[in-house]
């Protein structure tokens, strides 16, 4: 009880303290003090959004995996038009397949029937340099999602 009594007068002392140095202080120890809490603020405001948005895209992207795992075609969701709103994964899954569409439509194939009904019947084969054009459309936009990520670090690193 000892112990509760003097940690309250301690808080009592530093708050009376906080106060009186507050009203000693001059115009530009204020102003100082003023800016650093207002620093302060922005850089709390930016911690919690960014928690935020990380933790809907993590949960967006658990989502999306969980139902792609659950396909049994790696393409199906995008034929699907399936939505992972928040998801980087997804976003870049569905890019990656839209540049796959536009690499097979040359060849004659037609997106509503790849790899939907007769499995199998129509073979379609992308050459080299078409993988090498899907592959780095898939690596564009995960160097895309990685800057999305990142989005106002550089303000944070700033205002701390």
């Amino acid at each position: 009880m000892t112990n509760f009594i003097y940690t309250q007068a301690s808080f009592l002392y530093q708050q009376a303290n906080v106060v009186q140095s507050w009203s000693q202080s001059n115009a530009p120890g204020k102003l100082i003090i003023i800016v650093l809490v207002a620093f302060s603020v922005v850089a709390w405001g930016i911690m919690l959004s960014k928690w935020v948005e990380l933790r809907e895209g993590e949960r967006s992207s658990e989502r999306f995996l969980r139902t792609y795992r659950a396909e049994g075609n790696p393409i199906s969701l995008y034929l699907k038009r399936s939505n992972f709103g928040g998801s980087h994964l997804h976003a870049i899954y569905s890019h990656s397949c839209k540049a796959l569409g536009m690499q097979l439509s040359p060849a004659g194939a037609d997106e509503s029937e790849l790899f939907i009904g007769d499995i199998g019947t129509k073979v379609y084969q992308l050459s080299a340099v078409q993988v090498e054009v899907v592959r780095n459309v898939s690596e564009r936009n995960v160097a895309d999602q990685a800057l999305l990520l990142e989005k106002n670090i550089g303000l944070l690193a700033t205002a701390v």
